[in-house]
């Protein structure tokens, strides 16, 4: 990852200087997403993607949220193609459809939830019952590569 992001160094603190509740509950993420799509223009993309970088994600489980557990599973959507995702969800809202077998969720960093679906062979969808994005292993892991916006706490 390059030191200098459209003209702006990421050591430098207009960089790092978002405060890490405007990520909560996945309302600024939906709002750039939805001003992505609209738009159709690339230049947008980074923002979408820094935010997806820092936007804290639900992933229904089992084992009760607990990562550290050996039998620690994620759910598994399958497309009418045969592709399979890990979904995971910017808000409870976003949830929507019932996982019997997920009864749980656990909230994770975008990197936790690219390790996870990495694991179990998995690209990634982002609230899947609503306005979904699809992000592929190739791609999720640029954007884990992105430097956080988010500054540090005092």
């Amino acid at each position: 990852m390059s030191d200098d992001v459209n003209g702006i160094k990421v050591d430098d603190p207009q960089w790092r200087s978002l405060d890490r509740s405007l990520f909560e509950n996945g309302k600024l993420l939906r709002h750039i997403y939805a001003e992505t799509k609209a738009s159709g223009a690339n230049y947008n993309q980074f923002l979408l993607f820094s935010c997806i970088r820092d936007t804290p994600f639900l992933a229904l489980c089992k084992s009760g949220g607990d990562i550290s557990k050996k039998d620690f599973a994620v759910a598994e959507l399958t497309s009418k193609t045969g592709a399979k995702y890990m979904p995971i969800f910017s808000d409870e809202d976003q949830i929507g459809a019932t996982f019997e077998d997920f009864p749980d969720h656990v909230l994770l960093s975008f990197e936790e939830c690219v390790t996870l679906a990495e694991n179990a062979g998995l690209d990634i969808i982002i609230d899947a019952f609503s306005n979904q994005m699809v992000v592929p292993m190739s791609l999720a892991k640029k954007i884990v590569e992105i430097p956080t916006r988010i500054k540090e706490d005092a």
